[in-house]
C-alpha cells in the first residue's frame, strides 16, 4: 500500500499520550477528516493509529491524541517516526 508523506512526530505534548507531528501540508490544518494515521514504526512497516482528536498548533504543527496511547512514555518511543 502506497501512504501520502504527511511528516513525522517530533516531540510528545502533555502526560496523557498526545503528540506533536510537524508536517508538510503548507497550512495550518487538523486531521479532523482523517479517521487514523499510519507511523511507519519499522522500516517500510506502517502501523495504522485511529485518531481520538488533532488540532493545529500553528502553521507547521499538528497536535494528535490516539487511540491505546495514554502517556507521555508511550509516545516517547514514537518520536522522529515518519507519518502518513
Amino acid at each position: 500500500m502506497d501512504y501520502i508523506h504527511i511528516g513525522k512526530i517530533v516531540a510528545t505534548h502533555g502526560v496523557a499520550g498526545e503528540f506533536i507531528i510537524q508536517h508538510v501540508l503548507n497550512k495550518k490544518t487538523n486531521l479532523d477528516k482523517a479517521a487514523a494515521i499510519f507511523i511507519e514504526e519499522q522500516k517500510d512497516s506502517f502501523i495504522p493509529y485511529f485518531l481520538e482528536s488533532s488540532k493545529a498548533k500553528n502553521e507547521t504543527e499538528i497536535i494528535c491524541k490516539t487511540e491505546h496511547i495514554s502517556s507521555k512514555e508511550s509516545v516517547q518511543r514514537l518520536v522522529k517516526k515518519e507519518c502518513g
